[in-house]
């Protein structure tokens, strides 16, 4: 027997049913028995929620995000209780500044715990940028590898790692003759070198708008930043990069392909970001590095949303319209935006003043160098110069005293024979004086 869904006192049309049995005709509804029309109402409500939107769980001991306030013991910023630093990192409130816009630096962020993860997918938040217009370099990389950090030269990690790379260059290295892209994907299962892997032909893609020049009007670090999303998905292996250059929310696919090394390291993988600078330089900054356990997120949507509204500019615009609290709310955002870019600012200022000191203490022990160096050589020649005139005036004293002995020797000659003529006359008178003498004594006593 069949059952009407409606009362005696309701008609299909009175009747406001539900969105997920809708489907269903209404001239069906009324020959179809109650369990029958409940049992298709449930499985179109299971297929509904099946097909909306999932909540994907942010994977709390791998992400982190500004601002970074939790200071350590020793006064210094910490990126988060799972990740350490090293290098030439310095963590400041709204970035974490891998390399300084200095030659020869090299920074990274590495995680202490592992993704334990089988899939999932991470926006990485970041922004390159510099003084210079035309020549900078090298690049920051993002790493999920099975190894703890090694410093290293491919972009401060060493080159045979097993895992996969996202690497961010800037430098156009014409030694590669592997190419080069901005946006490059590494994979390697541990067997590969550094050099192997550069003469390999670069994946990837070309992404120009991930690099700020800070002399340009224009520039804003609050806004002026870079999104890369990476996900990979179990099921076919597949890893994807997609790059949102200006972090307004519009996403660009950049790359995916299928993992050649499979996925079973990934669970024991460890992320790491690192970057470096050589003969050219700039400031490499991590701002956000959030990971999902899944790779369909409703909260992605909100989030691009809250990207298109932040690189909203048109302020003033705004304010002049709209309730007070829209109003107050743009205040704030403005607010917290000078107050991001005084901070850049004043570590741009406080960098520079740092490593003007620098040089002028390197430049004061230089120049203290050279003046020892000038006193000991001066000092050497006096004291070279003061024993050769000693020994000139010695050998000149000695010279003229050998011949003044010898003048005077050969002046003493001519009185020599005189003197001896007289002492022999002398001594003949007296000689022939005492023997007269004696003579006459001889005389007279006989």
């Amino acid at each position: 027997m069949h059952y009407s869904v409606f009362g005696p006192d309701q008609s299909p049309r009175s009747k406001s049913s539900s969105p997920a049995c809708s489907f269903i005709p209404r001239a069906h509804i009324l020959t179809m028995s109650v369990p029958h029309v409940l049992l298709l109402c449930v499985a179109a409500l299971l297929a509904l929620l099946q097909s909306s939107p999932a909540i994907a769980k942010r994977l709390d001991h791998v992400s982190f995000e500004k601002p970074f306030d939790n200071i350590d013991g020793e006064g210094l910023r910490q990126i988060g209780d799972n990740y350490i630093y090293g290098g030439d990192t310095a963590v400041n409130r709204h970035f974490a500044r891998l390399t300084p816009d200095r030659q020869s630096k090299r920074g990274h962020i590495w995680g202490k715990q592992k993704l334990a993860a089988k899939e999932f997918a991470a926006v990485f938040t970041f922004r390159i940028s510099g003084q210079a217009k035309a020549w900078f370099g090298d690049g920051l990389a993002l790493w999920l590898t099975t190894s703890q950090y090694v410093q290293g030269d491919n972009h401060g990690f060493i080159g045979e790692f097993k895992g996969i790379g996202v690497v961010f260059d800037t430098f156009i290295n014409q030694e590669h003759s592997g190419g080069h892209k901005d946006v490059t994907f590494f994979e390697n299962d541990g067997s590969k070198t550094l050099d192997q892997l550069n003469d390999m032909e670069k994946v990837g893609c070309m992404a120009p708008g991930i690099r700020y020049h800070e002399k340009n009007a224009a520039f804003s670090p609050s806004l002026n930043m870079s999104r890369a999303k990476i996900t990979y998905t179990q099921a076919d292996q597949q890893f994807t990069i997609l790059i949102d250059a200006d972090a307004s929310g519009n996403w660009v696919k950049c790359y995916n392909q299928r993992l050649n090394i499979g996925d079973d390291w990934l669970n024991d993988a460890y992320i790491g970001i690192s970057a470096s600078t050589g003969g050219l330089a700039d400031n490499h900054d991590v701002i956000a590095f959030n990971v999902y356990d899944d790779v369909i997120d409703s909260l992605a949507a909100q989030e691009d949303e809250k990207q298109r509204n932040a690189v909203d500019k048109n302020l003033e615009a705004t304010l002049s319209k709209g309730s007070n609290d829209d109003k107050m709310k743009l205040v704030k955002r403005k607010y917290a935006q000078l107050l991001e870019d005084f901070e850049y600012q004043f570590t741009a200022l406080k960098e520079s003043t740092e490593n003007t000191i620098q040089k002028l203490k390197q430049q004061g022990a230089e120049d203290e160098k050279r003046i020892d160096e000038l006193e000991a050589w001066a000092n050497g020649k006096v004291v070279e110069r003061v024993h050769s005139t000693v020994n000139a005036i010695r050998d000149q004293v000695d010279t003229q005293l050998e011949e003044t002995v010898k003048e005077t020797a050969a002046k003493s000659s001519s009185w020599k024979t005189p003197f001896f003529v007289i002492v022999f006359i002398i001594a003949g008178v007296v000689a022939a004086g005492y023997k007269k003498y004696q003579d006459l004594r001889k005389t007279h006593f006989l």
